[in-house]
């Protein structure tokens, strides 16, 4: 769902507990553009990250299996 991203990544942050995982990299994560300091990032959640894809032409180079994504994936084994 668009707009899940950063709660996600919040919650996958409160259960796990792990230091170096991508939704921590992602919220430490800091860089600043003209004076300006952009600290808000996040994980997107999987229809963002399909999102961001369809606009890779304007974002430049972005392979879509490279990313990490905020959303949980469940399987079942049988």
């Amino acid at each position: 769902m668009i707009g899940t991203g950063a709660q996600n990544t919040l919650d996958i942050l409160t259960g796990c507990s792990k230091v170096r995982i991508a939704a921590k990299l992602a919220t430490d994560y800091e860089v600043i553009v003209d004076g300006a300091t952009y600290y808000d990032w996040f994980l997107p959640s999987k229809n963002e990250l399909a999102i961001l894809y369809q606009y890779k032409n304007t974002i430049g180079s972005f392979d879509y299996n490279l990313y990490w994504s905020s959303t949980q994936y469940v399987y079942y084994l049988a």
